[in-house]
Order: structure tokens, then C-alpha cells, then sequence
């Protein structure tokens, strides 16, 4: 829904995964394998290739934690 909304008024729009790890690049967090664990665990939806293939290529974690 926020999604839509944002590109209904063409305002860039980042995921949650992709906050995470640019969170993890700009070394505000640990580890965004670690807060998207967190998320799954409660019930945040997506792709564990999706998920282990966005560490690997931007932060250089392993999935799982």
C-alpha cells in the first residue's frame, strides 16, 4: 500500500530489506543478516534467495545469521 502510494506521487520508495542494508553499509547496525532475521521472526514476508542474495552482493553476510 505504501509502496503504491509513493509511486502514485513518484516519490522514490525503498523496501524494508533495503533499508536494512543500507542501515548495515553507513554502519548504523551490526548486522542486517541479524534485523532481517528479526523481521522473519515476526512474520516479515520475502524470499530467502531474495534475502541471501542481497547480503551476499551488498553487505557480505551470510543468510542465516
Amino acid at each position: 500500500m505504501a509502496e503504491q502510494c509513493a509511486r502514485a506521487f513518484s516519490i522514490p520508495f525503498k523496501g524494508t530489506l533495503a533499508v536494512a542494508l543500507m542501515a548495515r553499509q553507513r554502519d548504523l547496525i551490526p548486522s542486517a543478516g541479524e534485523v532481517v532475521q528479526a523481521l522473519v521472526n515476526t512474520g516479515f514476508r520475502l524470499d530467502e534467495r531474495v534475502i541471501r542474495d542481497a547480503l551476499a552482493r551488498t553487505v557480505d553476510e551470510t543468510w542465516p545469521p
